[in-house]
């Protein structure tokens, strides 16, 4: 049954769908551009997966066993590598939900966990971790970070807003929100959109942003390639 996740769309109009079994155990499926099953992927941990990243011939994909893992997409489906947040730091949990991940140019992928946020290069090695920002909270949504053209990360942190450097993970600003709601969404001018609750419900805030969205191939959740535009 699905998961909830958002499936992913590579360049060649294939989809990977998360799904989970009736025991709970993961699963990770690739169709053809037409629909025909190719391959079906059972992942670690009896969790379930967030929505995949498609980015540079691989799938990379989160689940809630607090474990990031790397496939070959294509017609046959491989685990490249699987990597525990809890080994990139004593302050990250060994079971814990996480955000879906996103990629950059550079093959390098940026998630958010309830612990801070974490960067790997795209062999699966620890950039750096940032876990002094506040972390995703999983009542609100672990919102994934939106990577934009001026090469910061924005990512929720606390119930705040955050920007950080993607080379460093460093803090670049950070504005006192409240409670936002899952990740944020970059208009055409660049505006910033988050939504954050509020006692009467929730409410939309938008942010002036001089920099759109990076045009790497997977620079936010649910991106997919007929919209980025370095795959044109």
């Amino acid at each position: 049954q699905p998961t909830g996740a958002g499936l992913a769309i590579g360049s060649d109009g294939s989809i990977y769908l998360p799904w989970r079994t009736a025991t709970d155990s993961s699963r990770l499926t690739r169709f053809a551009a037409g629909g025909t099953p190719s391959w079906t992927l059972e992942l670690p941990g009896p969790a379930r997966l967030a929505s995949p990243a498609v980015a540079g011939g691989r799938v990379v994909v989160t689940h809630q066993g607090g474990v990031l893992v790397a496939l070959t997409g294509g017609t046959v489906g491989t685990v490249v590598w699987s990597r525990a947040f809890a080994d990139a730091g004593s302050g990250f949990s060994s079971a814990t939900a996480a955000s879906s991940p996103v990629v950059d140019a550079s093959g390098n992928i940026y998630l958010q966990t309830p612990d801070g946020l974490l960067s790997y290069d795209a062999s699966g090695t620890v950039r750096w971790v940032a876990d002094t920002l506040g972390g995703g909270d999983p009542a609100l949504g672990i919102g994934a970070p939106t990577l934009l053209g001026d090469n910061t990360l924005v990512v929720p942190c606390g119930g705040d807003l955050c920007a950080v450097a993607a080379t460093t993970g460093a803090r670049v600003w950070r504005v006192a929100l409240g409670d936002v709601i899952g990740g944020v969404s970059v208009g055409p001018d660049g505006t910033i959109i988050a939504v954050r609750r509020t006692a009467g419900g929730g409410e939309l805030v938008g942010l002036w942003n001089r920099t759109g969205l990076s045009v790497s191939a997977w620079p936010t959740e649910g991106h997919d390639h007929a919209r980025s535009p370095s795959e044109h």
